[in-house]
């Protein structure tokens, strides 16, 4: 980065060349998914073009843009005064993840951004105290201490209660509990056990997802006329597709005559809240 003085004596900074190169890998990390290695990988940079950059380089970067973000979305949702969140959670080889969203206003316009999604570790064990937070500690650090506290196998709804509370609203976004509870006005969820507890225990309404609702509302239109009406064209449709999908000699055919791909059924899919 560059360093140019103006004559009104302010000091601006221009990005060169290996600047760009380091935002090319970013780009790339954020919006296709490439693997944080990948900056070491002597066969990317050789058909990219680029240098190779230190993983802890590009690491810290990462997490310093994901600081920024959240400073941004916290002085976004303190201006807005009121919101709400979405969430949902599912659970991969013992490991349970959630996403939470924040739902507000903000000049007119309604603002939904992605708060936090990671796995979901043992808040219930350790309060805002427990974490070291000063001016003097690098990015990775920052988060590398809280990342690294032990998880946990017991997704409880005192569990999710406390991980919204402490790091999410509280370490992420800076939210006190008086200032969280004058914020958050309900969670939007769907309606199991957990969910509507952890509404509860943080003595806010539990709104149901309608997308939830509709989507079983679908699947059991589908299994009561399974013989007759719209359950029996999905199986006629579902026959269909597994008959494509099953045979390149079909596929094939198919190819000539569309650009679609056939798929089969998923009844687990909903429409995004």
């Amino acid at each position: 980065m560059m360093k140019k003085w103006l004559s009104s004596g302010e000091q601006i900074h221009i990005p060169n060349d290996e600047d760009a190169d380091l935002l090319m890998w970013i780009e790339l990390i954020v919006t296709k998914g490439i693997p944080l290695e990948s900056v070491r990988d002597e066969t990317m940079r050789k058909y990219l073009g680029k240098k190779a950059y230190a993983f802890e380089t590009v690491r810290d970067v990462l997490l310093a843009t994901q600081f920024l973000v959240e400073k941004a979305i916290a002085a976004e949702m303190k201006e807005a005064g009121v919101g709400a969140i979405v969430h949902d959670g599912w659970t991969k080889y013992s490991a349970h993840y959630v996403c939470v969203l924040g739902s507000y206003m903000r000049k007119d316009m309604h603002c939904l951004r992605m708060l936090c999604c990671k796995e979901m570790t043992c808040i219930n064990q350790w309060t805002m105290d427990d974490i070291r937070d000063t001016d003097d500690m690098t990015f990775a650090e920052r988060y590398d201490q809280v990342d690294n506290i032990q998880t946990t196998s017991s997704f409880t709804a005192e569990v999710h209660a406390a991980w919204i509370k402490t790091d999410v609203f509280g370490r992420r976004y800076g939210f006190s509990d008086d200032q969280r509870k004058a914020w958050l006005l309900c969670q939007v969820a769907d309606s199991c056990s957990t969910n509507v507890k952890t509404a509860r225990l943080l003595e806010i309404p539990h709104v149901e997802c309608q997308n939830h609702l509709l989507n079983n509302e679908v699947e059991a239109m589908v299994e009561n006329t399974s013989n007759t009406g719209a359950g029996k064209i999905c199986n006629q449709i579902h026959g269909v597709m597994a008959k494509a999908k099953c045979s390149n000699k079909n596929m094939a055919v198919l190819k000539t005559l569309t650009k679609l791909k056939p798929s089969l059924e998923n009844g687990q899919a909903e429409l995004p809240c």
